[in-house]
């Protein structure tokens, strides 16, 4: 990293001139991501950096830099804070390198030099990363679906390491079932961040570009199966995606056409999941211009085109885009033709529903029929 060494190069220049009783600078440089779980607005994930330094005197006396003058104080944290950003800016320390959460450190010495170490090298250091698991991040956007809130988010949290709610014009119901859920059973694992439009939501993702980070899209219309849980949860933390977007989970989404309330079968056809891999992603939209700003395209890596795709051998997840998942509103979505057109020229399959969500919300969303079906919406 050859600018990290000049300026390390122009440091020691620097504090040559408040250093003339220190024989050595010993500096400790970590960068680990934080999340911004109490804040209503603004950012949620951040790179924060932790400072530690150390003064060594030549009778081998250590101090803090609360022995230096203030020029050298400020220019001190001037310093590490730009390095930090410059660090983060690189993606990590070198161009292909994808950051773990835990981040890295950045451990090194300045030496004075005038004590017999003139025209040796007057600085050293080691940059070092820290092996972990892979994170999981998951994106909901609520609004008024109180039927389904809490199941949705039950199983949301037992998939993602965290779970980003975007409230939309919430409803009362749903507001006080978000934060009774954060606040009596999830904590600092569900995070909560208000929008004013949907679109929004995708510039909270930004900081997580070049990490070992899958984001998972969640939709209050879409049913997990326990089974999909534990073994999509396992696919997903363990599968080598270095040269690729992300992952395609090929048919696992069952998209419902029909559903019975005695016994709750569902009828559908198979849709894929794609999970994007943000430590292929370089950039969370493309620069040219403002107008392709606000569509918030990723830029991947070169040469990083496809998803790595993954069968499943029965669909995990129960999709319900055409059904009203709220009790305060009237409004269901009708489907599009071209929809309608796929589905009629797809192969059926049939599933338990209630595998993937309590037989009271197959009640409350058929509310007393016996069966529901797409085609009379």
């Amino acid at each position: 990293m050859d600018e990290f060494r000049e300026s390390l190069v122009e440091a020691h220049t620097v504090m040559r001139e408040h250093m003339q009783e220190f024989v050595q600078m010993q500096f400790s440089v970590e960068l680990n991501m934080q999340v911004q779980h109490e804040q209503t607005a603004g950012p949620v994930f951040m790179w924060e950096p932790s400072v530690d330094l150390m003064l060594q005197t030549q009778d081998s006396v250590i101090t803090s830099i609360e022995h230096l003058n203030e020029d050298a104080k400020k220019f001190l944290v001037g310093f590490f804070s730009s390095v930090s950003n410059s660090i983060i800016a690189a993606g990590v320390h070198k161009p292909d390198t994808i950051a773990p959460w835990k981040g890295i450190e950045v451990e090194g010495t300045i030496f004075n030099g005038q004590y017999g170490w003139e025209g040796s090298e007057f600085i050293d250091y080691e940059i070092t990363t820290r092996p972990v698991s892979r994170t999981i991040v998951g994106i909901i956007s609520l609004k008024d679906e109180d039927i389904v809130t809490e199941n949705v988010i039950n199983r949301a949290c037992t998939l993602c390491d965290y779970v980003l709610v975007f409230v939309h014009k919430p409803t009362k119901d749903v507001s006080n079932t978000i934060v009774s859920l954060k606040k009596e059973k999830y904590g600092e694992k569900l995070i909560i961040r208000g929008i004013l439009s949907k679109s929004s939501k995708e510039t909270y993702l930004y900081p997580l570009c070049r990490t070992d980070t899958l984001v998972v899209p969640l939709s209050p219309d879409t049913f997990w199966s326990d089974e999909s849980l534990t073994e999509l949860g396992t696919i997903l933390r363990r599968m080598d995606v270095t040269g690729y977007r992300g992952i395609d989970i090929q048919d696992s989404v069952l998209d419902v056409l029909e559903m019975k309330s005695h016994p709750p079968n569902a009828i559908g056809v198979t849709d894929s999941l794609k999970v994007t891999y943000m430590g292929n992603v370089l950039k969370w939209g493309n620069n040219t211009s403002v107008a392709e700003l606000s569509k918030n395209t990723c830029v991947y890596r070169e040469g990083v085109t496809d998803f790595a795709k993954v069968g499943v051998s029965r669909p995990g997840m129960m999709r319900m885009s055409y059904i009203n998942l709220s009790s305060t509103s009237n409004y269901t979505p009708k489907p599009n033709p071209d929809f309608m057109e796929k589905v009629e020229n797809s192969e059926k399959y049939s599933i338990d529903a209630s595998g993937f969500m309590p037989r009271k919300i197959v009640a409350r969303l058929l509310r007393g029929s016996a069966r529901w079906s797409v085609y009379n919406t």
